[in-house]
């Protein structure tokens, strides 16, 4: 299937984007690995492009939730359709969050330029997802992407 949100984030999050061993230890290294994962993936036409709008959007409010949770995100032509990764830092970094906790938990969005609805829909529905610490014990207890991507299935 290809990614491009239609009701469930597992729609567009799939296993081969979600990675639960992140190794940077700044803001700008998660990015960057967030961003690897998209590409790596085969979802990114100019990853250059992807890496600037997402730093020129956290660069103007933190996408730091809270309470262990970030959501860095942007829109670029360096897409072409809706796609998201998502990350676990168990140790957690600082992220500039809300709260001045550390984050463990990324979910890392990008759609085009042209696409808002999509885009804040599923902005939306990760806030609500991850608002419960059920859910984030949960994808923090996973062992794999799959399993990850079943938590985000049964929402």
């Amino acid at each position: 299937m290809k990614p491009g949100l239609k009701s469930k984030l597992s729609e567009i999050l799939l296993p081969s984007t979600i990675y639960l061993d992140l190794q940077g230890l700044t803001k700008q290294e998660i990015i960057d690995e967030l961003i690897t994962i998209l590409d790596r993936a085969g979802y990114l036409l100019d990853k250059a492009a992807v890496r600037e709008a997402v730093i020129e959007r956290e660069s103007k409010l933190s996408t730091g939730l809270g309470e262990g949770v970030a959501v860095p995100h942007g829109k670029t032509a360096g897409v072409n359709r809706l796609v998201a990764a998502f990350g676990i830092k168990r140790e957690g970094i600082h992220f500039d969050a809300a709260d001045g906790q550390p984050v463990k938990l990324f979910f890392m969005l990008v759609s085009p330029n042209s696409v808002s609805g999509p885009h804040v829909k599923a902005l939306a529905q990760i806030a609500k997802f991850l608002r419960t610490d059920k859910n984030k014990e949960k994808l923090l207890n996973a062992k794999t992407p799959e399993e990850v991507h079943k938590i985000f299935a049964s929402e």
